[in-house]
């Protein structure tokens, strides 16, 4: 279950507290800004937690996304051990939970939960998705994973990282896309927030794919609310 005590405001500068509670009673925790506007969900590297995202939670929440940061288990404030392999699951979690809530979301990962990202898609959930410095994955299990449409982000100084956002973007399953930041050695949350640009190119990027998904669903709940019972 997604809690979360604020109610839809428009646009808010100041985050609220929430949480998702998994089957096993583990609470993954975080920060909510309560933006009327389409969902998405960041969710920060193995072993770091939600301040890791700098200005770029409230910079996307500024353009008009109602923006979810949440820990992974054992990590910042949530529940639990920190374990790698939790971290499919933890994502499989918040996605479920807040799309029953607000619809198909964004997805914003880096590093270690990008690669936990790969089973969680459009099926799940999560039709569009930003991946920043993607870890080199095995060609079978990117396969095996959801469709989605995609973003690979990648500095084009970083020949490793490179290569690893370009073997994500030639396997995982779905509509794909590679960003190359020209020059950038960064990894990570350094290299999305490396130029101004950037934020906004992942916004523009979620109100093209995203923001028209989403309406269709709110579209379609409102339809069938107002259907006599």
């Amino acid at each position: 279950m997604f809690q979360s005590p604020a109610p839809d405001s428009g646009v808010s500068e100041t985050p609220v507290p929430v949480e998702v509670v998994g089957s096993e009673g583990v609470r993954l925790r975080g920060l909510e800004w309560p933006v009327a506007g389409p969902p998405v969900i960041f969710v920060h590297d193995f072993g770091a937690d939600l301040d890791q995202w700098g200005p770029l939670t409230a910079g996307l929440a500024a353009s008009g996304f109602r923006v979810i940061s949440l820990e992974l288990s054992g990590h910042g404030l949530s529940d639990g051990e920190p374990d790698p392999g939790s971290v499919a699951r933890d994502i499989r979690v918040m996605v479920a939970q807040a799309s029953r809530l607000w619809g198909p979301l964004g997805l914003v990962t880096c590093g270690e939960s990008a690669r936990g990202s790969v089973g969680t898609g459009a099926a799940s959930g999560a039709p569009v998705q930003i991946l920043i410095s993607p870890p080199d994955m095995p060609v079978e299990f990117m396969k095996g994973g959801e469709k989605a449409l995609r973003i690979m982000m990648a500095g084009g100084g970083d020949a490793e990282g490179h290569a690893y956002a370009k073997k994500a973007h030639d396997h995982l399953p779905g509509q794909r896309m590679l960003m190359t930041l020209s020059g950038a050695t960064e990894r990570g949350v350094a290299l999305a927030g490396l130029r101004p640009s950037v934020l906004e190119d992942m916004a523009q990027f979620f109100r093209l794919y995203l923001a028209p998904v989403n309406m269709a669903w709110i579209t379609r709940k409102e339809a069938e609310a107002e259907k006599p019972s």
